[in-house]
């Protein structure tokens, strides 16, 4: 339309008698719609700005439905009940308010841009809203709005020039409440119409009742809605309304709506001295309040918003927060930085500390902690409100302990139910920690806001300490407490004992297991206590066996925490592990009286107990002594075995600890079984120990006595009669076969070793290592005419003496035994007939190699044969090991002696068996070795000439010809020798040089001037191949020798040569 037909509109209706009417006009002529002229750039700017405060100011376009809320409680009335009404018909909204109606200011607040009428100087009230901003918000969502207040009527249209900020003289269009300011919008008509109307419908219909709370003159809200009743086009209309109270000196706000009444418990507290504020002049207190909502004197948990008069978000309080914040244009969020604002944040931390306070007196002295928000470590304003509100209660003492006492939360610990009796008290419940431990009213479900606030859970370790501690200071107390609160107790540990974290040893010293006498243990005393079993059995005094009380005994809860604490069943193993755990200890257990000590063996022997690892026992001794009972003999002197501890030691028993003879009246029946039993489990023997239990790798002493005292037939009947016994030692032998595994720690080889080192007399009176003797048998005293080591043994067939051959004795007609006899005469003189019936029967015993066992060996040393020319020089004959002989060789050797020219029937024995073989290289070399200053020519020449027929038939390795080149092997006779037998021993490579007289003429020649072979011509022609082998011919005198002919005097012709030559010149190669 145009703006001049709009002025003729206007003009019609204009009254000047009417000062609303020409307040109106005023306003229009102000706007350049009357006689006034204003800038048509300045009209456009305006215009622009009321569309981006109409469109851009908030984001919601139903946020204008705020502002008329907030605009209306800023109003003034006369009514007791201020009310204001929203109608919602099709492309309407009419808003009525009983206020006294609008004033010309009003009027000018919302036709101007960002002025407002509630802004007055020394004008502390606090007001919700800016009006002159918050209206301009309507045309979001109209395109008209009629405005009636007593003699005002006119409109706003957006469509018109400046139309939002214009007034037009206009009647209402639709009938209003007299006396009541109206307001008529029509909603725009467009593409996003529809939706616009639908979220104005639905804001209409969720309306929120708490927008009441903090509004200070509103009261009530009506909402009708066209369409809104139970049949289609009906008329449905909500009332809210907001009422005040009282509740424990508290003032109370109910909010009540269709659905109920909904009641909020204020606390108000008052800040003075704020920062100035360009918005709010003139205000240096303003009051910050906090709205806990409750139903029947119990909090009710539900999100809550913050509010500046009106709701701004919701930032997860559960408490309704109110402040005159400062709002960011779209009024959606505070201003972070302002310091008007972080005073508001300070107050309101100190008002919620201010009502947990005066909680405490109410019926949410309990409870209200769960109005304690969740802090949060972000930097947002409102998450630094939160953790200021839970850093601010965790410093007072605004939590209740047990005794009701008023504490911080720091100082109290929330037990668990776990930790707690079936009626609810603590367990470690005592005087002293009634004011650290929280109040038993406060709900389990509360206790996550509890931690909020700093109180802390009780843990396992804790429990632990508290328990202890009441041990120590009341332990009457603990003893007295009915089995009910024990079996708490039991199942709480049970708890903690079954998690990886704890351990009986965490509870071990504390005295909880309660036993038939009243009395109380500990874990570290419960070794011998048993819960009750209807099994009657005659236990054994000494063993501290004690029983379990059978009432808390049968509390399942109890039994397994006395399980668990070391208390088993009462049963045969159990009183035999007790026993066996009483004598595994080292020290003596003189408390222990004897009769008991033969009790509890008397108890294990009839319960069939088996000894099993390396458990011991004490005993007491014939001398009332406590010894290990592997250190004790029984006595047995039975005509069955003369071989008996008691028989062997007689004239020795003090030596020997014997078990105390009421051990063997203790059980006279089955006295056998007893006895066995007595050896076999608890350790003492009836016959000599080989070996101690603490050093089985070694004789014990009593075996070593027996060796040094006794006559080598007895103690070696003694070893041959129990071999059974003692091979679990000495290992098994080939004739016995296996019969038990070796001994733990037992050192078969060493005790074996010993043993066969024992020095023994013979038959003869000679001393022998017992290794090296033999059995007496018929063919060996024969044979050595019952001289040698022979043992002196009557019975030598015996069967028993088999087992000696472990220990080096010969126990059969062998070779062995003639070779010892034979070593025996080494170095002595022996008859050849001597010789070779010894030889002969070697080689008649042998078989295909040379005999030999464990301590014998043909190669050794001692083993030499005696090479004797005949019977007229048996005591100049030569002793030769075997290695130092051959079967035929050169008569010359004095190192490698031949055999077969002395023992030629001897030839299977030296041959097959010892392997004597032909001369070798090798046997030269060591005749070399041999040569010394001084020896024989005779035999030097033999030597070297043997060397080099065998060097020419058989060849010389290199090695052997380095070797021979550092050996003094060869007589060299000097110049100045005194006498032409002289020489001296040189080796190829000797310094100074030597030489051979290769001719026969070169000796006579040379002998006094050069150092030569003292060879004759014949043996260095012999050996001349020899000498080209080892490289020697660079020595022949003839190649290092220069002739040089002279002639002296007048030549004269020989008619006999010349004749000799004439007679051959026919021969001569013309």
């Amino acid at each position: 339309m145009d703006p001049r037909d709009r002025r003729d509109d206007w003009e019609e209706v204009w009254d000047p008698d009417s000062p609303e009417k020409q307040h109106i006009n005023n306003i229009r002529l102000n706007r350049g719609l009357g006689n006034t002229e204003i800038p048509g750039d300045i009209i456009s700017a305006l215009e622009q700005a009321c569309i981006v405060l109409a469109n851009q100011l908030y984001e919601s376009p139903t946020h204008f439905l705020l502002e008329i809320i907030q605009n209306a409680n800023d109003n003034k009335f006369d009514e007791a009940e201020p009310t204001l009404v929203f109608s919602y018909t099709g492309g309407h909204i009419q808003i009525e308010c009983n206020e006294i109606g609008f004033t010309p200011e009003n009027v000018d607040a919302i036709c101007r841009l960002g002025q407002s009428s509630k802004k007055r100087l020394g004008d502390a009230t606090p007001y919700v809203g800016e009006k002159g901003i918050g209206f301009k918000s309507v045309f979001r969502v109209a395109d008209v709005v009629w405005v009636s207040s007593h003699a005002y009527s006119f409109k706003f249209d957006s469509r018109a020039q400046l139309g939002m900020i214009t007034p037009i003289l206009d009647d209402f269009p639709v009938p209003k409440r007299p006396g009541w300011t109206s307001f008529y919008l029509q909603l725009r008509e467009d593409s996003e119409s529809a939706k616009m109307q639908a979220s104005i419908r639905s804001d209409l219909a969720t309306f929120d009742a708490r927008m009441l709370l903090f509004l200070q003159k509103l009261q009530t809200i009506r909402v009708v809605m066209e369409g809104g009743g139970q049949a289609p086009g009906g008329v449905g209309e909500h009332t809210y309304h907001r009422t005040n109270g009282e509740w424990n000196g508290f003032p109370v706000r109910n909010l009540t709506q269709s659905d109920g009444t909904k009641s909020y418990v204020l606390q108000k507290h008052t800040l003075e001295d704020l920062p100035a504020k360009p918005r709010r002049e003139g205000a240096s207190s303003t009051e910050v309040v906090l709205a806990f909502p409750i139903q029947n004197d119990e909090p009710v948990l539900a999100p809550q918003q913050v509010f500046a008069y009106l709701p701004i978000h919701d930032f997860g309080f559960a408490a309704v927060l109110q402040a005159d914040f400062l709002l960011t244009a779209n009024r959606e969020g505070v201003e972070r930085s302002s310091p008007w604002n972080q005073a508001l944040r300070q107050g309101l931390i100190q008002a919620f500390r201010i009502a947990a306070k005066r909680f405490e007196s109410t019926p949410l002295a309990y409870t209200w902690i769960r109005y304690v928000p969740e802090s949060s470590c972000s930097g947002g304003f409102f998450d630094r409100l939160k953790r200021g509100i839970c850093e601010s209660l965790a410093e007072e003492a605004v939590v209740k302990a047990w005794n009701e006492s008023p504490q911080r939360p720091d100082k109290v610990l929330y037990i668990p139910e776990k930790f707690r009796g079936r009626d609810g008290v603590p367990l470690t419940l005592r005087s002293e920690n009634g004011c650290r431990y929280l109040s038993q009213r406060y709900g389990g479900g509360d206790v996550k806001y509890l931690k909020r606030l700093g109180i802390k859970e009780m843990e396992g370790v804790d429990f632990v300490n508290e328990l202890q501690a009441l041990l120590d200071s009341h332990f009457v107390d603990f003893a007295n407490k009915p089995l009910a609160w024990h079996s708490s107790l039991a199942g709480a540990l049970n708890s903690l004992l079954s998690s990886r974290y704890f351990d009986v040893t965490s509870v071990s010293g504390m005295r909880l297991i309660k036993l038939r006498t009243g009395e109380w243990v500990s874990s570290k005393m419960s070794n011998g206590v048993f819960f009750p079993s209807d099994q009657e059995w005659t236990t054994p005094g000494g063993i501290g066996t004690k029983m379990a009380d059978p009432e808390a005994a049968n509390d399942p809860a109890i039994h397994q925490l006395y399980s668990q604490l070391g208390v088993t069943t009462f049963d045969i193993s159990a009183i035999q592990r007790r026993i066996a755990e009483i004598h595994a200890v080292d020290s003596k257990p003189t408390s222990i009286s004897r009769a008991d000590l033969i009790a509890q063996a008397r108890f294990l022997f009839i319960s069939r107990w088996a000894k099993t690892g390396t458990t011991k026992f004490w005993v007491v001794t014939n001398a009332d002594r406590h010894i290990r009972a592997d250190d004790v003999y029984i006595d047995d002197d039975g005509d069955d075995d003369p071989c008996t501890a008691t028989r062997v030691f007689s004239r020795h028993r003090e030596l020997l600890s014997f078990l105390h003879p009421d051990y063997l009246s203790a059980h006279p029946k089955d006295q056998k079984d007893w006895v066995q039993w007595l050896e076999e489990s608890l350790g003492v023997m009836k016959i000599p120990r080989l070996v101690t239990a603490a050093c089985p790798s070694k004789l014990s002493q009593d075996f070593r006595f027996l060796i040094r005292t006794l006559p080598p037939q007895r103690w070696l009947e003694v070893l041959c009669r129990h071999w059974k016994v003692y091979e679990k030692w000495l290992g098994p032998s080939e004739d016995h076969g296996t019969s038990q595994r070796i001994g733990e720690g037992a050192d078969p080889k060493s005790l074996r070793a010993e043993i066969s080192n024992a020095k023994v007399i013979c038959k003869d009176g000679s001393l022998h290592t017992l290794s090296t003797t033999f059995l007496p048998l018929e063919g060996y005293m024969s044979a050595c005419d019952g001289r040698g080591p022979l043992l002196p043994i009557s019975d030598p067939t015996h069967f028993r003496w088999q087992v000696l051959k472990l220990l080096g004795v010969g126990v059969e007609n062998d070779a062995i035994f003639y070779v010892r006899c034979l070593s025996e005469r080494v170095g002595k003189p022996i008859g050849l007939a001597r010789m070779k019936f010894l030889l002969n029967r070697i080689e008649a015993l042998c078989t295909a190699k040379p005999p030999r066992d464990s301590d014998s060996d043909s190669d050794s040393d001692s083993e030499n044969w005696d090479i004797t020319s005949d019977d007229d020089k048996v005591t100049q004959g030569n002793w030769y090991h075997p290695n130092h002989c051959v079967w035929a060789g050169p008569s010359y050797f004095r190192v490698a002696a031949s055999l077969s020219g002395v023992y030629q029937g001897n030839r299977r024995l030296f041959v097959d068996v010892l392997k004597l073989g032909k001369v070798k290289f090798s046997h030269f070399i060591s005749e070399l070795r041999s040569f010394e200053e001084g020896d024989p020519l005779p035999y030097l020449r033999r030597v070297l000439a043997g060397m080099g027929k065998f060097i020419c038939e058989h060849g010389i390795q290199d090695n052997y010809l380095r070797y021979l080149a550092n050996l003094n092997i060869w007589p060299v006779c000097m110049p100045d020798a005194a006498t032409a037998s002289e020489f001296q021993l040189a080796s190829h490579g000797s310094p100074g040089g030597w030489f051979i007289a290769d001719l026969a003429h070169y000796g006579r020649i040379f002998r006094k001037s050069v150092p030569l072979l003292h060879f004759d011509y014949d043996d260095i022609f012999v050996m001349r191949p020899m000498f080209n082998l080892l490289g020697l011919n660079s020595r022949f005198v003839s190649a290092v020798q220069s002739l040089i002919l002279t002639s002296e005097g007048d030549a004269v012709e020989s008619a006999s040569l010349t004749r000799l030559f004439r007679s051959k010149s026919r021969f001569v190669e013309r």
